[in-house]
């Protein structure tokens, strides 16, 4: 009887310390999406090198963009695939666009979570002034 009741108290303990494991990597994840900081508002010019759809860690991917500028390549995070979809249009692989955003650090790397993005004559904006992300809060998921 001590014998099974150890054995299930010690299945119990390791099955909580690998879920807390996995919650705290989401977490993380998710945490290092939502860094969007005023304070390293920047504008960069340079030309689309790839387009590219990331898995978040849930069950929607994100769009970004690879941008090639003056001095380097950099991640430019836009929004989830359901916001996107219909709003890329102007941006193509070698458009050359401005992008306005907060540079931040993700894993390590640099990148620009995107506010606005000009391409020719056209705006797209995807955040408010303070980061907020236009489609947060909207309900608008799928079509």
């Amino acid at each position: 009887m001590r014998l099974s009741f150890a054995i299930i108290i010690v299945c119990l303990s390791t099955c909580s310390i690998v879920a807390n494991a996995q919650q705290n990597t989401v977490r993380k994840s998710v945490s290092s999406q939502s860094v969007y900081n005023t304070a390293t508002v920047t504008t960069v010019k340079g030309r689309v090198e790839k387009i590219e759809k990331v898995n978040n860690g849930r069950k929607n991917y994100g769009i970004h963009l690879m941008l090639k500028t003056a001095s380097e390549t950099i991640a430019v995070h836009l929004g989830p695939q359901w916001y996107m979809e219909d709003k890329m249009d102007n941006i193509k692989e070698g458009s050359k666009i401005e992008v306005k955003g907060s540079k931040v650090t993700i894993d390590g790397k640099p990148a620009i979570i995107a506010q606005t993005i000009m391409s020719g004559a056209n705006t797209l904006q995807l955040r408010d002034v303070n980061g907020k992300p236009l489609w947060s809060g909207t309900g608008l998921r799928r079509k």
